[in-house]
């Protein structure tokens, strides 16, 4: 019987240790889809200095990550609204705009969805097919299924899926629906190959199109909770006036200023992981025993068959110190699906050796 998680967000190692009756220790973490280079060196040079920062007040409107973009991506100012990571800003841009109802594609990050229900926004259910690896439906049936919604929201790449639409599909339903909301999470688009062909950083949106953007997967920063969301001008000053002053911390907004020049980080993370992306899915996908889904991301979905039930690999996993997202909690993933995220070339051996491991074991 599968088992339904209560945790909505990431994993939790400490709580699977207790569950599974396995001695806490240090672990190799797949769990968390973020940079496995951990932050630019800059970041740790210039951490000392900050010291003296915490005793000032930051801008009001987060104007550090305003330059960010602008200076990044060229984006204008006035259409950047910074936030205290990109999951609180799916909660406020949800609790503004007035929806209905909405369309999720499920799975997906759990928070679009919890986010329509605080807001009793009724979600309209997409469903992903196992028997298609999770390719999303065509842009033909998400336009037919908008005329009964207000908007829809779409990873770009999707959560925990990896998989998505190109930029192109994506014009052609806001194109098409010009009075629908199409909400775009690219938490995880600077990891996609050739993502500026890609991304709505790179291009002015239309009107309709809410980008919502994170620093803190490329970057390595869960803990300075840094994102924004790129729109409409009008839309920006709309939530701007709604939005609580100082939700950048100090800190966080000096540290931002140095993201920008990394060329040597963007090429070392783009080798490692487009390279363990192709190496991972062809021996994995080789194996009886598991079944492994395509990704455009730094992350891939997996489901676990070799046994019914995923706590026999997650404890094969634990008591060898390596942890997976069990991805039992997500809609239509109850079936032993996990989730893991590509990290450095060693680690990633070390999983996919223990996953052979493990299956032969029950092959046995």
């Amino acid at each position: 019987m599968a088992l339904k998680t209560q945790y909505l967000h990431g994993g939790n190692y400490i709580s699977d240790f207790e569950r599974l009756g396995i001695a806490a220790k240090k672990i190799i973490d797949f769990s968390v889809n973020v940079n496995p280079l951990g932050p630019p060196a800059i970041l740790e040079e210039k951490w000392i200095s900050l010291f003296n920062e915490v005793k000032k007040y930051p801008s009001q409107d987060g104007c550090g990550v305003k330059n960010y973009y602008k200076e990044k991506f060229a984006i204008n100012k006035e259409n950047v609204l910074p936030g205290n990571g990109s999951a609180e800003l799916i909660y406020f841009v949800m609790q503004n705009l007035s929806l209905k109802n909405i369309i999720i594609l499920t799975p997906s990050f759990n928070d679009y969805s919890r986010a329509a229900n605080i807001n009793k926004v009724k979600i309209i259910d997409a469903a992903l097919s196992v028997n298609s690896n999770f390719s999303i439906p065509s842009v033909d049936s998400l336009n037919k299924k908008l005329n009964n919604s207000d908007a829809i929201f779409i990873g770009h790449p999707n959560n925990p899926t990896g998989t998505m639409y190109s930029r192109d599909e994506i014009l052609f339903l806001a194109k098409k629906n010009p009075e629908k909301w199409i909400l775009l999470d690219e938490a995880f688009i600077q990891f996609v190959e050739n993502y500026l062909e890609q991304s709505f950083l790179s291009v002015k949106i239309p009107n309709n199109i809410i980008v919502f953007h994170s620093l803190t997967k490329y970057y390595t920063l869960p803990g300075l909770r840094l994102g924004a969301i790129i729109a409409k001008k009008s839309l920006i000053t709309q939530l701007e006036n709604e939005k609580p002053l100082w939700s950048i911390n100090r800190p966080a907004e000096i540290l931002v200023r140095y993201l920008n020049d990394n060329t040597d980080f963007e090429k070392r993370t783009e080798q490692l992981i487009f390279n363990e992306r192709k190496r991972i899915f062809k021996e994995l996908s080789l194996l009886e025993g598991i079944n492994i889904f395509p990704t455009y991301s730094n992350f891939f979905l997996a489901q676990w068959n070799a046994t019914n039930n995923l706590d026999d690999l997650q404890k094969e996993f634990l008591n060898n110190a390596m942890y997976v997202r069990d991805a039992r909690n997500f809609d239509n993933l109850s079936n032993n699906y996990f989730r893991f995220a590509i990290l450095k070339k060693n680690e990633n051996s070390k999983l996919i050796a223990k996953i052979k491991n493990c299956i032969m074991s029950y092959n046995d």
